[in-house]
Formats: C-alpha cells, sequence, structure tokens
C-alpha cells in the first residue's frame, strides 16, 4: 500500500537533465513532485494550488528564479522557496532573502544537500492553522506585549508545552530542571500565567545572586531593630507572593539553615520574620528551578531530602538547545523581531549559509546565548541580511572545532587507567553503527542478526581467566555505549537514546546513575 507523500514540490529547471534527476530523488525520497522547464510552467503550476516547497534555478531564459519568488511572494504561497544557482554571489543570495527565498544552494549539490534542503523548508513550516510564533497554543490568557515568549515547535517543545499547560492549574509544587539559557524563568511565567494565581503577584527571587546573609531577609522579611541596619519593618518575598506564585530560582544553592524554613512554609505555609515571634499564615505557590544536581547534594548532605521531595512534586526538565535546533529559524525569527525593535534597526533575516554554521554550534549558553547573539548581528551587521562573515570568529568554524563524526572516546574507570573504548580487533571506520563498533568476533565475522558477543580480551574486556565480576563487566561495557551515542550526536539525548534502542528518559536515568555527564 502506497504512503502518503511527505510533502509537494515544485522543481522549475530548464535543462533537462538537472530537472529530471532533481525529481527523481525527491520522488525516491516519497515527495510528490511536478517540474516545470520555465517560469511561465511554474506559474501555470499553481493555478488552482499551493505547493509545500519550490526548487527554482536562478538563471533561465526570459525569466529567472527571483520572478517567480516575487510571484509567489505577491500571491501569497506559502510554498519555501530553494533557489540554485551555479554562480554565487552575495548580492544575489540578499536579493534572494528579500523576495522570501528560504534557503539558497550553488551547484553542483549532493543528494543529500538536496534532501536536507527540503527537510528543512518542511520543518521551517508551522502545521497548518498554526501561527509560526505561537508560543503556547493552549494558553488562555494573551501575553503582554512586554511579555517575553517561550517560542518553539519542535517535539521536546510540544511535550514541554502540554506538561505547562496539564501543571498550570493545580497548586502543587513545581521543580523545574534545565542548563542555564534553557528558559526556567519563561516557564515559571507561563505557569502562574496559565493558573488560576494569575491574576496574583508572581515574585521571583535568584536565591543564588543574594548573599546568604541577606537572603534570609528578602524571603521572610524582618522587624525593625532585629539586625544591625533594620532600621525599619521589611515585608518579606513570600508575604509579597501571598495568594500568587513565588518563583525560588537557582534553589540548590541555598544554605541548609534556610532550607529549613522553606520546608515550613510548604509544609504548614506559615513563616516568622527575622526577629519576630509572630506567626504569618500565607497561601504561596512555590515553583523553583535549579541546574544542580540536586541529587548528589542530598547524598553529599548539602541540601535537605525532605526539602528535596516537597519541592520535586512534579518535575519539568528543560531541554537545552542542541535538542531542539529545529526551533532555531522561528527563535532567530523571534529575536530579530524584537532586538529590531529596541534597537530600531531593521534586520530582514539571516541567508541560509549562517543558519547552517549556527546549527553545528554547540550553544553552552543555549537559548540565552542565541538571543544574545542575534541582538549583536542586528547592531553590526553590514546588511540587512546576516552574512556568515557578520559571526563571531568561534560561530564561523564551529564545524571545525565540532566535527560531525567525533573521535574514538575515552573513559576513565574508578579503578583502571584511560583507555581507549574500542578493542584493537574492532573495525576503526567511524562510519559504522554503534552495533559494529561494539559488538564483533576477535576473527572478524560478521555476527549472526540479533546476537551479539563481548570483545576480545584486547579490547576492553578482561580473560576469564583473570576471574571477572560480571556486574561491573557490563556496568562498564553499558557505560561505554552510552559515551560513545552520546559523543556521536554531539550530546543531543534524544538522537543518542534512539541509537541505542532505549528512551531518553532511560537514557536521562543511566546517566544520572553512572555519573555520565554531557
Amino acid at each position: 500500500m502506497a504512503t502518503e507523500p511527505k510533502a509537494s514540490v515544485l522543481v522549475v529547471d530548464d535543462e533537462i537533465p538537472v530537472r529530471e534527476l532533481l525529481s527523481s530523488i525527491l520522488r525516491d525520497d516519497n515527495y510528490e513532485v511536478v517540474s516545470a522547464a520555465s517560469v511561465d510552467e511554474a506559474v501555470q503550476a499553481f493555478e488552482g494550488r499551493d505547493f509545500d516547497v519550490v526548487f527554482t534555478d536562478l538563471t533561465m531564459p526570459k525569466r529567472s528564479g527571483l520572478e517567480l519568488l516575487a510571484y509567489m511572494k505577491e500571491n501569497n504561497s506559502a510554498a519555501a522557496g530553494i533557489v540554485l544557482t551555479g554562480y554565487g554571489s552575495q548580492e544575489t543570495a540578499i536579493q534572494a532573502m528579500r523576495l522570501g527565498a528560504f534557503d539558497y544552494l550553488t551547484k553542483p549539490f549532493s543528494v543529500k544537500i538536496i534532501l536536507d534542503a527540503a527537510a528543512r523548508a518542511i520543518r521551517s513550516k508551522p502545521p497548518t492553522g498554526e501561527s509560526i510564533e505561537a508560543p503556547l497554543p493552549v494558553a488562555r490568557a494573551p501575553y503582554k506585549d512586554t511579555e517575553r515568549k517561550l517560542v518553539g515547535k519542535s517535539a521536546p517543545m510540544r511535550v514541554l508545552q502540554a506538561l505547562i499547560d496539564q501543571v498550570a492549574p493545580t497548586a502543587s509544587t513545581v521543580l523545574i530542571r534545565g542548563e542555564s539559557g534553557t528558559g526556567k524563568e519563561l516557564v515559571a511565567r507561563a505557569l502562574h500565567r496559565l493558573s488560576p494565581r494569575a491574576n496574583q503577584p508572581m515574585i521571583p527571587v535568584n536565591c543564588g545572586a543574594i548573599p546568604e546573609d541577606l537572603l534570609e531577609s528578602e524571603l521572610f522579611g524582618h522587624v525593625k531593630g532585629s539586625f544591625t541596619g533594620a532600621i525599619h519593618d521589611r515585608v518579606g518575598r513570600f508575604v509579597l507572593a501571598n495568594k500568587g506564585t513565588i518563583f525560588l530560582d537557582e534553589i540548590g544553592d541555598m544554605s541548609p539553615k534556610l532550607q529549613v524554613k522553606v520546608l515550613r512554609v510548604l509544609q504548614e505555609q506559615e513563616l516568622e520574620p527575622v526577629g519576630s515571634t509572630q506567626t504569618i499564615r500565607v497561601d504561596v505557590r512555590v515553583v523553583a528551578a535549579t541546574n544542580v544536581n540536586l541529587e548528589l547534594a542530598v547524598e553529599e548532605k548539602r541540601f535537605r531530602e525532605d526539602l528535596y521531595y516537597r519541592l520535586n512534586v512534579v518535575p519539568i526538565e528543560l531541554p537545552p538547545l542542541r535538542e531542539r535546533l529545529d526551533d532555531l529559524p522561528l527563535l532567530i525569527q523571534h529575536f530579530i523581531k524584537t532586538s529590531g525593535k529596541r534597537q530600531g534597526r531593521v534586520i530582514e533575516g539571516m541567508a541560509p549559509e549562517t543558519l547552517r554554521l549556527l546549527e553545528q554550534a554547540r550553544w553552552p549558553g543555549n537559548v540565552r546565548e542565541l538571543e544574545n547573539l542575534v541582538e549583536r548581528m542586528c547592531i553590526l551587521s553590514k546588511t540587512s541580511i546576516v552574512m556568515p562573515d557578520d559571526l563571531p570568529p568561534k560561530f564561523r568554524h564551529a564545524s571545525e572545532q565540532h566535527p560531525l563524526v567525533p573521535q574514538t572516546p575515552t573513559f576513565l574507570s574508578a579503578s583502571e587507567p584511560a583507555r581507549s573504548v574500542v578493542s584493537a580487533a574492532a573495525p576503526s571506520d567511524s562510519s559504522v553503527s554503534i552495533e559494529e563498533r561494539f559488538f564483533f568476533r576477535s576473527g572478524g565475522e560478521d555476527l549472526p542478526e540479533g546476537k551479539a558477543t563481548i570483545p576480545a580480551a584486547s579490547g576492553i574486556a578482561p580473560d576469564i581467566g583473570d576471574g571477572v565480576n560480571l556486574d561491573t563487566l557490563v556496568d562498564n561495557f553499558e557505560r561505554q555505549l552510552v559515551v560513545q551515542a552520546l559523543e556521536k550526536t554531539r550530546g543531543v539525548k534524544s538522537r543518542a537514546a534512539e541509537m541505542l534502542g532505549i528512551k531518553r528518559t532511560t537514557l536521562v536515568e543511566k546517566m544520572k546513575k553512572k555519573n555520565i555527564v554531557y
């Protein structure tokens, strides 16, 4: 039974071999393809219908590909235009981008380049009836003009948005986990905005930014004369947040002394200001956030176990930017728009090659780093289209710093020196699969399908005659597989999990259990 085509594609090129080759490549990848030998034929193909993607040659007799882009723009076509040319120039690329081109490819190109361009174009299109910038489709209250938004429609963001919508109407305590710059405060504000407390205060407190001797007073308040410098009474943040939400950011940095007082608020909904014997009742929803490994902090007695369980009623884990690269175009578009308003400068977009370089970056600072970069580009870009030369050097050379095919990784056992993960008898070709690199016979025989053996003693397994602890051996071997998968996918956990044939949540648990940080 024939499968439903991925999308509809129009191929426009006056050269028959090129047109037929492109059509064949796309049809073989399950696209519905219509071809045209000229812009006039392409215009006729648009009569009564639209396409998802249009591949058009730039230079053709009579009318150029730019004229086709102009036609598509004038007629509000939703198709993503991809321009093909043998003579690339920055001026032509800018002109194509201004006419709405999604991508700009220079001949010659490979099958992979064509299919990748088509896939990116499809991913960039919002689902039917959904705004490109819709941050929370489930939102019941509109964002204020000055309010920052969650932006994204990738799979991890859709899961996150669904969870926010499910949790927000409740009174449950939420613990938001995620790397720095992933948007923990934005999630906290979304939880408040979608809750029955939306019309009450939302009070944020950065526990890591306030000195310990002042944080207690900030949170719980104090009475006049309770300590040197307390010249008047002060209302604490918990009281200010009464009937609303308090957001305790970086709670993992809080001292044990204050942890006890926060625990009391969570358990009893009451507190006493510093220097006072009066008990104050409060009705506050607590949303906390951290990028600290709280489980490890509990083990090391740096964080109270009872407070951890009180906070971790509903855990929300935010994906790092490297795991939601499909959202890059939407995020860039959003930040260009907001930064342009602040800077008073119009930036029309980024050249496709610029986007490709950004997709190869590691983004240790996540969305915050991207936002700062876009603002910088809006100020310093030489033209209204951000070109690769406008990027800082570390982004221009991202592909050199972080090659797609990693080198053979190493791991360090607690009792043994570091050594190569792959046995000397293993295939050295980095393009082979995980199974091929780790499951093999010492004589180089092919394994029967679905079966695997432990590598020979020259690699990671000791000779059985020496005596082996099977649990330790299997644990070390599993650790190596996880590390290799993470290296191969540049830390993208969802892809690493798929490569290992397990769920992402299972991979995360294994990483925590084995203290693998990536």
